[in-house]
């Protein structure tokens, strides 16, 4: 069991590095798409999505794998101290972020300027939230 518990915890550490470079990469590929012309943008904008959905799958093996870990490893989460408790609220928030943004991003491809300009101020709650996730983490398990 403790070797499958090492894999999973991997897998757990994994999943964060690809979302932290999918949360903080898609404000840099904003930054030059908004610097770019109409054709460059064009060309940067499949990036961005790809970028959305790299996060949007790193987001779901967090979830599994943090669940998974939490069941083998921790028995459950009595005893969990705030910490712990407050990293479960912004997870819940990066969720609702996530399928926000992808709303808002259909309605930015269909020439929504308002979603279009809401995309910068979404991609950096989320590079907020997944700095808050990490740090409530260092505190929630030392």
């Amino acid at each position: 069991m403790d070797i499958a518990i090492k894999l999973i915890l991997w897998v757990h550490l994994m999943s964060l590095a690809l979302a932290g470079s999918a949360a903080f990469g898609g404000p840099a590929v904003l930054a030059l798409m908004r610097a770019a012309d109409a054709s460059q943008r064009a060309a940067l904008a499949p990036v961005l999505a790809k970028l959305a959905a790299l996060g949007r799958m790193a987001l779901v093996l967090l979830v599994l794998t943090g669940v998974a870990l939490i069941v083998t490893k921790l028995g459950g989460v009595s005893g969990l101290n705030p910490w712990f408790h407050t990293k479960m609220l912004l997870v819940v928030l990066m969720i609702a972020l996530s399928v926000f943004g992808l709303m808002n991003a259909k309605k930015a491809r269909s020439g929504d300027a308002a979603a279009a300009a809401r995309m910068p101020m979404l991609s950096k709650v989320g590079m907020a939230l997944l700095a808050g996730i990490v740090l409530c983490a260092v505190f929630a398990f030392n």
